[in-house]
Parts: structure tokens; C-alpha cells; sequence
């Protein structure tokens, strides 16, 4: 049986798992503004990664409220 290698995430890591721009190249490919980290603490990097949301999910959530509008008549 293989031994397993275990390790906790950097809170780079952790921020890049919610699909957040990190580096240029990052930057780039999704065409949004890099996230500035200069100066955060890596604690409050993991507290940001913990309580954040993921860009996919809430991409979805918006796109499911906004094809549940419904029109509203004009007089």
C-alpha cells in the first residue's frame, strides 16, 4: 500500500480553488483584473478563501435570477 502524502494548501491555493485571477497569465485568460494581495496577511487570505464562493457558482446563481425576471407591462 502506497503511503499517502498529505499537506495543507497555501492561501494562494486556497483563493485560486474559487477560480479567482492570482497571476497576469490568469488575468489574461479570464479577461477580469488580477486580484492585488500585496500586503494581505495569509491569515486573512484563509479566512477570505473560507468564507468565499466560487466565481462558476455564483456566476450560475446570477444567470438562474436574472432568466427569472419576469417583464413587467408598461401603460
Amino acid at each position: 500500500m502506497a503511503q499517502e502524502k498529505k499537506r495543507i494548501l497555501d492561501p494562494r491555493e486556497m483563493l485560486t480553488t474559487h477560480v479567482l485571477p492570482l497571476t497576469p497569465q490568469q488575468s489574461k485568460l479570464c479577461g477580469a483584473p488580477m486580484l492585488q494581495l500585496n500586503g494581505k496577511s495569509n491569515g486573512f487570505m484563509v479566512k477570505a478563501a473560507g468564507n468565499g464562493m466560487n466565481v462558476p457558482t455564483m456566476g450560475a446563481v446570477m444567470l438562474c435570477a436574472i432568466l427569472s425576471l419576469e417583464r413587467v407591462p408598461t401603460k
